[in-house]
């Protein structure tokens, strides 16, 4: 798949409301860009056994390119909700230019069965998966300027003014990572109404980072250093649950679970300052239930759940790079690192019927 667009620019808020110009309206520059590529393969393979189990081996490999240079539109100094009109002057302030290429390599196997043992009935699925992930992004320099960049009226969109493009693109970061995980679980059947969950996972992550450090003197910048960073984290993760299902149409579910962060682009912005940062790790409670109605024709499912991420890193471009290169004090940890979420639904969904 290739993409070659002009991308549409967003619009910036006005003293804390959503501007009011006409959809569709737009206000960028014809020399935006935004260039992608994407290849992809994908090939998977089932082999089953005659006692009913199953493995289901896939491999996937991918490669993801792209540049994108745009515009966020804005409004001159002292507009305001009330005096916006067609006269009123739109400022085009130019994005981070970008500009990466992902290659990625995935493969996992998974068996499942279901059989008697012990007494008891089991529902076990077991796996195991690895990834090679890399990634060599673009810094630009030489970037045109806002005062380069024409305004136009809310009254005059579709311009079709652009500026020349006189960007200068450098190797600025990259990483190379690998990880690989193991894990098994088994639903088990300990009475006629009753299930009990079990699982754990082990993970395995080794990582290196690179940011490039280039000088001011050239509009091109000379390199002046390499900072590489080495991660490896193994962690082990868990899942319990309790299942009751007094009847065919209602199930009720409580379940704690863990999990680790093993993808490299989470911690691209990586400093030797950082390294030492625990890993990305979220837990997991939940209560649920799902009533079947009317012969099946309808089901609800609601749930109330509460997730916490711990050592959530930042992954913005323009914010993390300047944290990284702050004083060791500071981290590539967001503003929050533990998140905390608590919320309940209800989902219908009908079937057809003969109504």
């Amino acid at each position: 798949m290739k993409v070659n667009n002009v991308p549409f620019p967003p619009l910036r808020w006005l003293n804390g409301t959503i501007p009011q110009v006409k959809p569709g309206d737009f206000y960028g520059l014809s020399s935006d860009t935004l260039l992608g590529e994407a290849q992809q393969a994908t090939a998977q393979y089932t082999h089953r056994f005659a006692d009913g189990g199953s493995i289901k081996t896939s491999i996937r490999n991918g490669r993801f390119e792209r540049t994108q240079w745009s515009t966020a539109a804005g409004f001159a100094a002292g507009t305001t909700a009330a005096n916006l009109n067609d006269n009123t002057v739109v400022t085009r302030a130019g994005l981070t230019p970008r500009q990466d290429v992902y290659k990625n390599t995935y493969a996992q196997s998974d068996y499942s069965n279901v059989f008697s043992g012990f007494g008891f009935q089991h529902d076990f699925l077991a796996g195991i998966d690895a990834a090679h992930e890399r990634a060599d992004r673009d810094g630009a320099t030489n970037i045109p300027t806002a005062a380069q960049r024409p305004t136009t009226t809310i009254g005059n969109p579709n311009d079709g003014l652009g500026i020349a493009n006189t960007i200068i693109w450098r190797p600025a970061s990259g990483y190379r990572a690998d990880s690989f995980g193991t894990y098994a679980q088994d639903l088990v059947q300990v009475a006629e109404h009753w299930k009990v969950l079990a699982g754990i996972r082990w993970d395995s992550f080794n990582g290196d980072f690179r940011q490039l450090v280039y000088s001011a003197n050239t509009p091109a910048g000379v390199l002046t250093g390499i900072n590489n960073t080495h991660l490896g984290e193994s962690l082990f993760s868990k899942r319990v649950g309790l299942l009751f299902q007094p009847s065919s149409t209602a199930s009720f579910h409580l379940s704690y679970s863990t999990s680790f962060n093993t993808s490299a682009d989470t911690y691209q912005f990586v400093s030797q300052q950082t390294a030492n940062t625990p890993p990305e790790k979220s837990r997991n409670i939940e209560l649920g239930a799902k009533l079947d109605w009317l012969d099946g024709a309808l089901s609800t499912r609601m749930a109330v759940y509460r997730t916490e991420k711990y050592n959530e890193r930042n992954n913005d471009q323009d914010t993390a790079m300047r944290v990284e290169s702050a004083p060791s004090s500071q981290s590539s940890l967001a503003p929050s690192s533990i998140l905390r979420l608590f919320s309940g639904g209800v989902l219908a969904v009908c079937c057809e019927t003969n109504w």
